[in-house]
């Protein structure tokens, strides 16, 4: 694939794995899929990004997707999905990137036994999808060479916005909670945007940044962007946001035997690696809002943000909305079982 300005820099991947060893997993598997993305690449040879003492590491210019929500149990012989989505422009990078990830996730599949709570040792990649081709790769012992990576087209974003565009009120459902603090003057009762309150202005802050951040705006600044929204007039109708708090770390460890403060927090090594022990809670807003008295260029950037994802924890797969008015993600990471097989 070759660089095209007809494309966006957005590619979204699938990995199905069999399951060999049964394992205990959360209902929400944020942690678990990042966790094992973030291994492979490392094992992969990929530099993992720190910024901030205290910080988990990440893969810079990914967004991991946790498709299989509510399961708790994984037994030998299931499939279990876990995907993930790329932001790059440079075709050469991305293969790069996406080929040293799926040899990761070989290797990670054939290392020890370390947890059943930890996908490591006890399952099997099978297969690889590209969500937008919608073409399948098995993998073989050294990985899936012939898998094609194809990004989204701009003419399925600007679609999108078409249809939309001259709609007054549309709703929005946050799938992964999304965490966007408020205006320092509105922080007295809370952190964050959320149920009780919603701010408009940041929100539409936060889509133009991370436009910006991956330059889908070439030229123009967040600033000249936000006046063209007509934020002003925008209003939230209904507002059915709840918190949702999921936890990080290791939950057999007793926080009470370590101090509170984050980057204090006691650590242990494994294969070298230096991980947190300390459970630790990272939240954000679940649900949907209505929002009303949209302009054309403020219904363009909602189209955008929900294939950017937005927010804070954007690496551990947050931020992820989808408008309703669109219906189904035609490029969604689908489960690999009905919630109620």
């Amino acid at each position: 694939m070759s660089n095209n300005t007809n494309h966006s820099p957005i590619f979204r991947l699938r990995f199905l794995l069999s399951i060999l060893k049964p394992i205990d997993v959360q209902p929400w598997q944020l942690k678990l899929v990042h966790a094992v993305i973030c291994r492979s690449a490392d094992l992969g040879g990929l530099t993992l990004n720190d910024k901030r003492a205290g910080n988990r590491p990440y893969l810079e210019g990914v967004s991991i997707d946790a498709p299989e929500q509510g399961r708790t149990e994984l037994k030998p012989g299931s499939r279990f999905a876990i995907g993930a989505t790329w932001f790059e422009e440079d075709s050469a990078i991305l293969h790069q990137h996406i080929t040293r990830v799926i040899q990761g996730l070989i290797e990670v599949s054939k290392l020890p036994i370390e947890s059943n709570r930890a996908l490591c040792g006890n399952f099997r990649l099978d297969e690889v999808n590209c969500l937008v081709s919608g073409k399948r790769c098995p993998v073989v012992s050294d990985g899936c060479d012939t898998l094609e990576f194809e990004p989204i087209p701009l003419s399925h974003i600007d679609d999108e916005i078409q249809k939309l565009v001259h709609r007054n009120q549309l709703t929005l459902s946050f799938e992964t909670p999304i965490r966007i603090a408020r205006e320092g003057s509105q922080k007295s009762s809370g952190q964050y945007l959320d149920g009780n309150h919603f701010e408009t202005i940041k929100f539409a802050e936060s889509i133009l940044r991370r436009m910006d951040d991956l330059r889908i705006f070439r030229k123009d600044r967040v600033a000249h962007q936000l006046e063209q929204l007509q934020i002003e007039r925008v209003t939230v109708l209904r507002n059915q946001l709840s918190w949702l708090d999921i936890s990080w770390g290791d939950p057999g460890y007793k926080r009470g035997e370590s101090t509170n403060a984050r980057s204090k927090l006691p650590r242990k090594r494994i294969d070298g690696r230096e991980i947190f022990r300390g459970k630790l809670d990272v939240g954000g807003a679940v649900g949907r809002i209505v929002l009303e008295n949209l302009s054309p260029t403020f219904v363009a950037a909602l189209v955008w943000g929900q294939y950017l994802r937005i927010g804070r924890g954007i690496a551990m797969g947050m931020g992820a909305y989808r408008i309703l008015e669109l219906g189904p993600d035609s490029f969604r990471c689908e489960r690999s079982t009905a919630p109620m097989d």
